[in-house]
């Protein structure tokens, strides 16, 4: 059984005993709780802390046994083809659509840290979302007959029903989409063409549809 965090009479927060001991089955140690009763942080944030801590734990344990402990996610590759073959590739239906629907994303500020190394990588939980999206739009390519295009413009309508009317940058999140389909449904992301064609609130459903089709010229 986890000690409890001593009462500190001066502490600027003073937890109460069931709250101490939901943090604690949270995962929450002795020292952190005291931290911040000694911060004055008020205990809805500290759940709120807790709570992001216990999933990035819970992200890095799914993230190594899917890909081992550097939790590396493999690029996915699309077969090759030679000079003659891309320079002649045509797709087969010039016509097809692929429609997707995405969970709202956190802006490219908060999926993303910096590294002991000084890179900029994306965080365990932002990580195992990315692998999951991959895993969603490999199994709409192959339920909506999509054929993977080679040096092909593919237009991508966009839109976006935000949980609220905060402010936000919905061209922050491209990256994020666009590296999904890469070696899956395009060959390369750089021949996506956004258009953004709505924004709107949707409290209960916040998500990003999506419409891909073929550019002609």
């Amino acid at each position: 059984m986890p000690k409890k965090p001593k009462k500190n009479p001066i502490a600027k927060t003073q937890l109460t005993d069931d709250q101490i001991k939901k943090l604690l089955d949270i995962g929450v140690t002795v020292r952190i709780i005291n931290n911040m009763c000694n911060k004055g942080w008020p205990y809805e944030k500290m759940l709120k802390q807790a709570g992001k801590k216990a999933e990035q734990i819970e992200a890095r344990k799914w993230l190594q046994k899917r890909y081992g402990k550097k939790m590396k996610i493999p690029k996915r590759k699309l077969p090759k083809l030679t000079k003659k073959q891309l320079a002649q590739w045509q797709p087969k239906n010039p016509n097809q659509v692929m429609r997707l629907t995405f969970p709202m994303l956190p802006s490219a500020n908060h999926m993303y840290h910096i590294s002991g190394s000084g890179a900029r990588v994306m965080d365990p939980v932002t990580r195992k979302l990315f692998a999951e999206l991959q895993d969603y739009v490999e199994e709409q390519v192959k339920t909506q007959n999509w054929e993977p295009t080679y040096n092909t413009h593919i237009i991508a309508d966009m839109w976006f029903y935000f949980p609220d009317k905060m402010r936000r940058d919905n061209h922050n999140m491209f990256k994020f989409l666009f590296d999904l389909f890469n070696g899956i449904a395009i060959d390369d992301d750089c021949n996506l063409l956004p258009r953004v064609q709505r924004i709107e609130i949707d409290e209960q459903n916040p998500r990003i549809e999506m419409k891909l089709h073929i550019q002609h010229s």
